[in-house]
């Protein structure tokens, strides 16, 4: 159980993830992003299709849908709001995988965390305009 001032911070990273995830797959849809089937298929077995409002990726699609928004032809400008959340999530995640660290939480559990995290900062670094 997380203490409660990590609690708070948990929930805001969640959804300062959830912020930069949505802006990255609209964006990587507007210039042209489409997930292989397989990864529509393997979604929609998961939740049932007619379940779905909205279409979610894996999170192996972060990466994919970056460099997607990243190599297009199609200027995307990430909003500033977006790339703060996104820096505000990074932050947070580390934080609190330092404080699993210290508590000898599941090493594949903390590996799993780590590997998200980079992949986090990895996709915002593809589309930060430089």
């Amino acid at each position: 159980m997380l203490p409660l001032p990590l609690l708070g911070r948990y929930a805001r990273y969640k959804k300062d993830t959830s912020t930069f995830a949505t802006w990255l797959q609209d964006a990587a849809t507007a210039c042209g992003y489409h997930p292989t089937t397989e990864v529509m298929q393997t979604k929609q077995k998961k939740k049932g299709a007619s379940a779905l409002s909205k279409v979610t990726y894996p999170v192996k699609e972060l990466l994919s849908q970056a460099k997607a928004v990243a190599n297009s032809s199609i200027q995307v400008t990430l909003p500033t709001p977006v790339f703060d959340a996104a820096q505000r999530a990074i932050t947070a995640r580390k934080d609190l995988n330092k404080h699993f660290e210290l508590l000898g939480v599941n090493d594949r559990l903390n590996k799993s965390h780590v590997h998200f995290i980079q992949l986090l900062t990895e996709s915002l670094n593809l589309v930060v305009p430089r």
